[in-house]
C-alpha cells in the first residue's frame, strides 16, 4: 500500500512538472489558454491513481528506481494511508461546508426583478455569447458578487447593488458572465477535487492556486475586450473588493483573487487581449493531458519492473509464505 501511494505521488509530481513546461511554452500571455492546461492537468491527476491501480502496466519503465518497500514497513504504510485519508476527509468537510454556504445563500436570497439590473445582465450575457441570461439573485448575507452552478448557473449580488451605478454593474456582471461562458465552475470543482486527492503534493497546491488566478485574469480580459475602459474597470474591481465579505469557496467572484495588485496593473496597461485557442485545440489539449495521465499511470518504476509476479503454478519459496511478512507469517494477511 505504501509503495503504491508513494508511486502515485511521484507520478503526480512528474505530471505537474510536465504541465508547467506546457504552460511555459504553450500558454503564453493568455490566461484563458493556461486555464485549459490547468484543467487538463486536474483531469489527469484524477485518472492517475485509477490508471496506476487498474490499467495494464506497460512493458517498459521510464521512472527512476523507487525501492520503497525496504524503507517503509507495514506499520509505516498504514500510517501514511491513515494520514492521507485524514487529510482527504478534512478537505471533504471543508468543501461540503463551502457548498452548504452557497446553497444557504441561494435559499435566503431572492430572484432579481429590478428592470435596470436585468437589462444590464442581458447586455453582458449577449456580449459573452450566452444562450440566455443566467438567474440573478439579490440579498442574503452581504458578500462579494459571485457565480455558482454549472448546468443552471446563477449570479449573486448584494442588496446594495441596486444603488450601484450602471458602469459598476456592467463591470461586475461582465466578469461574472465570463465565468459562466468559460465554464469555470466545473473547472474549479475538478481542480478542488484533484487537490483533495493529491494534497501531499506541493505542486498540486501550486496548480490549484494558479488555476484560480488565471480564471480571474481570463475573465478580466474578456470584460475588458467587451469595451470597458481599463481605468474604470480597475476602479470597479476595487469597489467590489473593498467593503464586502469574501465569497465562499468554490464560488467564482469578481474579487476572488486575493492579490488584486496584478489584476489592477493588468487592467491599467490597456494592452490588447491575448489570443485564446479555438475549441478544437482546447478539446485536443485536454485529450492529450488525459492520455498523458493514463500513460503515466501505466508506467512502472525501475524497481517494480525488475520484480515480476511468479507465474501460475510455479514454486514459491517458503520464506515468502511463512516469513515475518509472508502470507502465513505473524505479520501476514492470514497469519494474524
Amino acid at each position: 500500500m505504501s509503495a503504491v501511494f508513494m508511486e502515485v505521488l511521484a507520478k503526480g509530481v512528474a505530471l505537474l512538472l510536465f504541465t508547467l513546461l506546457l504552460v511555459r511554452f504553450l500558454g503564453g500571455r493568455s490566461p484563458e489558454n493556461r486555464c485549459v492546461l490547468w484543467f487538463g492537468s486536474a483531469m489527469a491527476l484524477l485518472v492517475l491513481p485509477i490508471a496506476t491501480a487498474t490499467a495494464p502496466q506497460l512493458g517498459f519503465s521510464v521512472l527512476p528506481e523507487m525501492n520503497l518497500e525496504t524503507g517503509l514497513g507495514s506499520d509505516s504504510g498504514q500510517a501514511l494511508g491513515s494520514i492521507w485519508l485524514l487529510g482527504v476527509l478534512l478537505g471533504l468537510a471543508w468543501l461540503a461546508r463551502s457548498h452548504l454556504l452557497i446553497l444557504q445563500q441561494r435559499r435566503v436570497s431572492t430572484v432579481c426583478s429590478d428592470p435596470r439590473l436585468l437589462r444590464i445582465l442581458a447586455t453582458c450575457a449577449r456580449a459573452q455569447s450566452l444562450a440566455r441570461p443566467p438567474e440573478l439573485r439579490l440579498g442574503g448575507e452581504p458578500m462579494s458578487p459571485f457565480t455558482a452552478g454549472s448546468r443552471r448557473p446563477w449570479i449573486y449580488l448584494p442588496e446594495s447593488s441596486t444603488c450601484w451605478s450602471d458602469e459598476v454593474l456592467e463591470s461586475v456582471l461582465a466578469h461574472e458572465c465570463s465565468h459562466i461562458r468559460l465554464r469555470h465552475w466545473l473547472t474549479r470543482c475538478l481542480s478542488e477535487f484533484a487537490l483533495l486527492l493529491n494534497w501531499p503534493n506541493p505542486l498540486a497546491w501550486m496548480m490549484h492556486n494558479r488555476c484560480v488566478r488565471d480564471q480571474e485574469l481570463s475573465c478580466d480580459d474578456r470584460a475588458l475586450s467587451s469595451g470597458i475602459e481599463g481605468t474604470r474597470y480597475a476602479s470597479d474591481l476595487l469597489q467590489a473588493a473593498r467593503h464586502l465579505r469574501q465569497r465562499p469557496v468554490p464560488a467564482l467572484a469578481m474579487s476572488g483573487y486575493s492579490s488584486l495588485r496584478g489584476r489592477i496593473s493588468r487592467a491599467l496597461e490597456s494592452l490588447p487581449p491575448p489570443r485564446s485557442w479555438a475549441m478544437p485545440r482546447v478539446h485536443s489539449t485536454t485529450a492529450v493531458m488525459l492520455l498523458a495521465g493514463l500513460l503515466l499511470g501505466g508506467m512502472r518504476s525501475a524497481a517494480s519492473s525488475e520484480r515480476s509476479p511468479p507465474a501460475v503454478g510455479s514454486e514459491v519459496p517458503a520464506g515468502e509464505l511463512f516469513g515475518p511478512h509472508g502470507l502465513f507469517g505473524p505479520n501476514g494477511l492470514l497469519g494474524r
